[in-house]
């Protein structure tokens, strides 16, 4: 999150940049900011991203209508651009009976009921993000969690390190991995997932990559 004023105007957003030895950074890679004048919402822009071993970065802003990733070398020149067409897409049932309302943690003056009622009175949005979240296995290619799908268990969009499509992968994961509080760390040839705001206690998924050839 990243906020400054402008002339009379107070501009509240969020950027993705790199820095090395100053609080001005070096260069920024995506940006986005509103207006804010201290009265009701504003919406934060959200750049997931994911870092290749030459320091390369993809990045892309959610949306729910756009579809595009950008690369950046390590010396923030631009490397390219994929963009896709996309369908807006809605949660299905299952998806949103396991919705998870982030007000869960031990919230000083809050008891277990006053955080049950929050989260019980609070209103799904019903609509996926085009792009939740961009990955980097061992072999340099690019994991794409899209939300693409009929079906409720996550789904990946899987590039090389060019830019080139490889292939859709839809997997059998529960639907509660497609909301937020769900993490993916990528490794050489395993996958961990976890809920990083769980309701009773903490638990690791350790999966597998294994390649399937015809």
């Amino acid at each position: 999150m990243h906020y400054f004023a402008e002339e009379n105007d107070f501009l509240l957003g969020s950027r993705l940049a790199k820095w090395t030895d100053s609080s001005t950074p070096d260069f920024e890679y995506a940006s986005s900011y509103n207006p804010y004048n201290g009265e009701g919402d504003v919406i934060i822009p959200r750049f997931p991203f994911a870092t290749g071993s030459d320091g390369s970065v993809y990045c892309t802003e959610s949306s729910e209508d756009e579809y595009t990733i950008m690369k950046f070398s390590a010396e923030g020149d631009s490397v390219f651009t994929i963009q896709e067409s996309y369908t807006t897409m809605y949660r299905t049932e299952e998806e949103m009976a396991c919705a998870h309302f982030g007000y869960m943690l031990d919230t000083p003056g809050l008891d277990s009921n006053d955080r049950r009622a929050i989260r019980d009175s609070w209103e799904i949005y019903p609509v996926r993000n085009a792009i939740r979240s961009i990955h980097i296995d061992g072999d340099e290619r690019l994991w794409v969690a899209t939300g693409r799908g009929e079906h409720p268990s996550p789904q990946f969009e899987i590039y090389d390190s060019s830019g080139n499509h490889i292939c859709t992968y839809m997997t059998t994961l529960p639907a509660e991995m497609r909301w937020g509080y769900w993490k993916l760390v990528f490794g050489n040839d395993r996958i961990l997932t976890f809920n990083n705001n769980p309701e009773d206690f903490s638990r690791v998924f350790i999966y597998e990559i294994e390649e399937q050839r015809n």
